[in-house]
């Protein structure tokens, strides 16, 4: 388990009393290392950018982009990204820990395929009926028949069963009952999120392995709260050819003032 920690980037270490300028071979082995660390986060960028594109067409995305800024800062690209970021990682754990979700071996990597698509395709819409709902009341009737439009009919991306998921993720948000393993994903998810508006995590409602970790809640509150963008979404924003996504400048400056990225 604690490998899986590890990867997740959460670790404890002791401070350091006194800063020592560190022996030429140390700082050689330092620098490969971080070398070595940065080629193989590009290749996971990479990866996760073509899984990413391979899901979303680029037809939907720029029917989507009429719906929504998703260069606003609060409610767009950097948002999307954190929220996939986040299913991932729980979803990781949910696999991987003897505590988790009861995946059928046989099926896991199946199960683990759709709910990737489902998540990303529910944090890619979520905020379009949400900003809407403010002005216009029927936003929310009026936007489950153009995605069941869209997902089902044009692109037919989802089926029927598959829709009514991704349709009580999108609408319902935290409010689903627990029970469905992809609606408590993204639940999760979503409470780590509202840490950006200042809420607190509070774990007992938490339904996942991670979601109730409370080293990892630190983690996801301090990057949702710094707004922060992860990279592979400059990435997914360049295999489209487009710029009206995320602001590509003021991400990577927003990402540098905090010295990192969005949770990786």
């Amino acid at each position: 388990m604690a490998t899986v920690w590890r990867k997740l980037g959460a670790y404890f270490q002791k401070p350091v009393a006194q800063r020592k300028e560190l022996d030429p071979q140390t700082k050689k082995e330092l620098e490969e290392y971080n070398e070595k660390l940065s080629e193989y986060h590009l290749k996971v960028r990479q990866k996760n950018t073509a899984l990413y594109t391979s899901i979303v067409p680029k037809e939907l995305l720029l029917l989507l982009m009429k719906h929504n800024d998703y260069k606003c800062t609060q409610w767009g690209s950097r948002k999307f990204a954190r929220l996939v970021n986040l299913a991932r990682n729980i979803l990781d754990v949910e696999i991987h820990s003897q505590e988790g979700y009861a995946f059928n071996k046989k099926t896991a990597k199946q199960e683990e395929q759709f709910i990737i698509k489902l998540t990303l395709l529910m944090a890619l819409f979520f905020p379009l009926p949400l900003k809407s709902a403010l002005s216009d009341p029927k936003a929310d009737e009026k936007y489950k028949a153009l995605f069941r439009t869209w997902l089902v009919d044009d692109f037919g991306m989802l089926d029927s069963e598959e829709f009514e998921i991704f349709e009580a993720g999108v609408f319902n948000g935290v409010k689903n009952e627990p029970g469905n393993v992809v609606l408590d994903i993204f639940h999760d998810a979503l409470r780590f999120e509202e840490s950006q508006f200042g809420y607190t995590v509070n774990s007992n409602i938490m339904r996942t392995v991670l979601g109730k970790s409370i080293v990892f809640t630190a983690k996801a509150k301090k990057e949702s709260e710094r707004n922060l963008t992860p990279g592979w979404v400059l990435n997914f924003q360049a295999a489209y050819n487009i710029d009206s996504f995320v602001d590509e400048e003021k991400a990577l400056a927003d990402n540098e003032a905090m010295h990192e990225d969005g949770i990786t």
